[in-house]
């Protein structure tokens, strides 16, 4: 092993936690919700992939997509904190239980006002908003 480690690894309350390896399908869903959300979305919001996002001085998760208040410097300057999310987007396989239960909670928690999951294993979108009204969408959405 070298310096680098080869795990994925996010900080999440104070702790650096694994994260499973990315899949194939997995990363087709999220390239293709990132293509389709460039093409509705425009220049008029910014569109973060696997990017750290600042919720706190612990929680500094990266989702899978992230929907962010455009700024001119790109995030160059910090990463975006909780007032520049407009939506976080989770694709999810194997690690479907820890997004609904503990980044679903701290997301909440943070003030985040819309949060997705797309639930792989299930074929569903679960919707939460403002922050823990839930709602199941069933799709055939990714591949």
């Amino acid at each position: 092993m070298g310096v680098i480690p080869e795990k994925r690894v996010e900080l999440t309350i104070g702790e650096i936690i694994t994260m499973p390896p990315i899949g194939s399908k997995y990363a087709a869903c999220a390239n293709k919700i990132v293509a389709l959300l460039h093409k509705i979305l425009q220049d008029k919001y910014m569109i973060g992939s696997q990017n750290p996002v600042q919720l706190n001085n612990l929680l500094e998760p990266k989702p899978d997509i992230s929907i962010l208040n455009f700024r001119d410097d790109f995030y160059a300057s910090a990463h975006p904190k909780t007032k520049d999310v407009l939506m976080l987007i989770e694709v999810a396989d194997s690690s479907l239980n820890y997004d609904k239960s503990l980044k679903s909670k701290l997301y909440a928690e943070a003030g985040i006002a819309e949060y997705l999951i797309i639930n792989l294993e299930e074929s569903q979108i679960e919707f939460y908003q403002n922050p823990k009204k839930r709602k199941v969408f069933e799709v055939e959405y990714c591949p």
